[in-house]
């Protein structure tokens, strides 16, 4: 067809950008969408006589979230990059 190695590369980087930012962005969203109730309602009950505390304790740190979506960014442009056969053993 025409195109060279280089040329089919890209395309594949740029698909998996789009795939990465699209997994992230979703994850996110569901992800953050869970937290409201169980900060909120504190239905998560913990056995009294085994724990210190009776109900789970739900907090999101802007850090854990930003380390998150980074470590999944990376993992997934790694996972684009990766061809079989390439990596020994």
């Amino acid at each position: 067809m025409g195109a060279t190695r280089k040329n089919i590369m890209t395309v594949f980087i740029f698909q998996g950008v789009l795939v990465r930012v699209v997994g992230t962005l979703v994850g996110l969203a569901s992800g953050l969408g869970a937290v409201p109730p169980p900060a909120k309602y504190k239905f998560i009950e913990l056995p009294s006589d085994v724990y210190y505390i009776s109900t789970l304790p739900v907090r999101v740190e802007m850090l854990d979230v930003v380390l998150v979506i980074a470590a999944a960014l990376v993992i997934s442009f790694l996972a684009t990059l990766y061809r079989p056969g390439t990596l020994p053993g």
